[in-house]
């Protein structure tokens, strides 16, 4: 195992690293350079990503790893390594007992254009409401993210997930309906702003989706007493057909889509 570098040296090196700064040199902040599992090497290029998630078990270097990860497939690399970083990306965003892991891991999914990645979205959502080693307030922080990964999915399972919860219709799974875990209760109450944040992003990413599909389900939002959720579906509304200037409301939006409103 390495030894820590001592204090003072770490602070001469800071020193040093502002004097190559000043000479064109990039440098790390004084975080990274402090941290037990600092190297030099690492002031002048950073550790290939999926190296860090393959043999370093510290979470604060695996979540900087998986948010610059880019994916494999789409840079010339192997298929063996996307299937590795799938997997890998899969079980973090589930089982991560980090946060920062966690929310690491759904971004990296939620960037991927790999059709496995939409599986693991929807059950890091579902998961995280029974996460007993989260708040209430981690817990839908990461609801929140796999619902925003979900929008640029395409499978009929994100579609489905999405105006669910957009409606307030929560489905659990079926493997944890007879189990009460600590804080889903606050996370399911349909007037908690925890629910109505989750809400306001699964409308976004009904957009983002540009699913045709979503539209009979984002009509009914317009009225809804809510006015982010009234603006919400009609940006969403906006994005899937391109209809601009349509009044916010369910029957001209059906007008519009029906051919009697042309897009600008």
């Amino acid at each position: 195992m390495a030894r820590e570098i001592p204090k003072a040296v770490r602070r001469w090196l800071v020193l040093a690293g502002l004097s190559l700064a000043g000479a064109g040199c990039v440098y790390h902040n004084w975080d990274e350079i402090t941290s037990r599992d600092f190297k030099v090497k690492d002031l002048y290029k950073n550790p290939d990503p999926m190296t860090v998630l393959r043999e370093n078990p510290d979470g604060d270097a695996r979540a900087k790893a998986m948010n610059r990860l880019k994916e494999p497939a789409k840079n010339g690399r192997p298929t063996a390594e996307q299937d590795e970083a799938v997997a890998i990306l899969s079980r973090q965003a589930v089982s991560a007992p980090e946060p920062l892991c966690r929310l690491a891991a759904i971004g990296a999914l939620g960037r991927f254009e790999d059709s496995r990645t939409t599986a693991p979205l929807v059950q890091a959502y579902h998961s995280a409401g029974g996460e007993k080693n989260f708040t209430p307030e981690i817990a839908n922080q990461v609801r929140t993210a796999a619902i925003s990964g979900l929008g640029h999915k395409h499978q009929p399972e994100a579609l489905a997930l999405l105006i669910q919860v957009a409606s307030k219709v929560e489905s659990k799974p079926a493997v944890t309906q007879a189990v009460s875990f600590p804080g889903e209760s606050s996370l399911l109450n349909q007037d908690s702003p925890a629910v109505r944040e989750t809400r306001l992003a699964a409308l976004r990413a009904l957009g983002l989706s540009h699913n045709p599909q979503a539209i009979p389900a984002l009509l009914p939002h317009l009225s809804d007493k809510d006015v982010a959720m009234r603006d919400e579906a009609q940006k969403s509304l906006e994005m899937i057909t391109g209809h601009k200037n349509v009044p916010p409301d369910a029957q001209s939006w059906q007008a519009a889509i029906a051919g009697g409103h042309k897009p600008n």
